[in-house]
């Protein structure tokens, strides 16, 4: 194996999902033959039941384990910077054996209280790729606004099934959805976070104004029956510095998150722009390097990134 190249969400749910353990790191590095390097990408640093609403397995690592791997990387792996790694494979050279980048994608509050305190603690450096309309605002992602209406409406007791019977007098979301929704609100807790993973996937494959109308009827229901607040959920820029004057290195994930194939080039290049804007506004240690929303891409990304440098 010439090389391991980790960028893949669905690599990435694999080797840094609960499941995964230092062997499971280490095992990356027992090959023989050519050196190897990876790019370690995490999203959460946090323990799920603190959270009090479902988090995808794929999206978190507990802060021990976290601990556990970068105590390992520290002693067994040659740990470099991003844009160490690019200069040297623009070179056409080859990286030291074992060598490893670690990546966090979003910018989570918990990137800053729970993982930047135990980088600083081993002295290892890392990237963080922003989508920068969120830092600092009360905003969260579709999926977790989703996931946290329905865990609210499943606590609201008897008024969950008044709010479940109001799915299927709505004809903004049709049948399918409201069905769907339905379930979750029904189903047994050891179902859920399989139906819950079904459910995100399929409104991913929606059009994205329908997927909206849906995701806001189901929070207007949950502020009705049940108690559903947003609290912070990303870093803010005032973190944001502190974590770069630290020697973190902060990388474009677009402006608003959205998955940039569905762009024109013109909203791709405003995507880039602004987010690059916003970071060297505030100061941060920036890289060139891009991280597409959910690893989706096409020609045309490549083209304006290419022209934007």
């Amino acid at each position: 194996m010439s090389s391991i190249k980790i960028w893949g969400k669905s690599i990435a749910r694999s080797l840094l999902s609960e499941a995964i353990r230092i062997s499971g790191t280490d095992m990356m590095f027992r090959k023989s033959g050519d050196p190897t390097w990876a790019i370690l990408m995490y999203h959460r640093v946090i323990d799920p039941a603190s959270v009090p609403y479902y988090l995808q397995p794929g999206m978190y690592v507990r802060p021990e384990t976290f601990r556990r791997q970068l105590s390992f990387l520290k002693k067994d792996a040659n740990v470099l910077a991003l844009d160490e790694l690019c200069d040297i494979l623009a070179k056409g050279e080859t990286p030291p054996a074992k060598s490893v980048v670690l990546t966090f994608d979003d910018g989570w509050l918990d990137t800053y209280t729970n993982a930047f305190p135990i980088l600083k603690e081993f002295e290892l450096p890392a990237s963080v790729f922003l989508p920068t309309s969120y830092i600092g605002s009360a905003d969260w992602f579709w999926s977790d606004r989703f996931a946290k209406a329905i865990a609210c409406l499943r606590n609201a007791g008897e008024r969950c099934k008044n709010a479940a019977a109001r799915l299927f007098e709505n004809e903004e979301i049709g049948i399918t959805i409201a069905q769907r929704f339905s379930e979750l609100l029904s189903i047994s807790p050891q179902e859920l976070p399989g139906e819950l993973e079904c459910s995100i996937d399929f409104l991913k494959s929606l059009p994205i104004n329908e997927r909206k109308q849906a995701i806001r009827f189901l929070i207007r229901l949950a502020q009705e029956f049940s108690t559903y607040t947003l609290d912070r959920a990303f870093i803010n820029w005032e973190e944001a510095k502190e974590m770069s004057d630290a020697g973190m290195v902060f990388g474009s994930h677009t402006h608003t998150h959205q998955p940039v194939p569905q762009l024109s080039k013109a909203q791709i290049a405003d995507e880039i722009k602004n987010s690059m804007q916003l970071m060297r506004k505030h100061g941060l240690n920036t890289t060139s390097v891009f991280c597409y929303p959910g690893g989706y891409h096409d020609a045309s990304t490549q083209d304006v990134l290419a022209e934007e440098g």
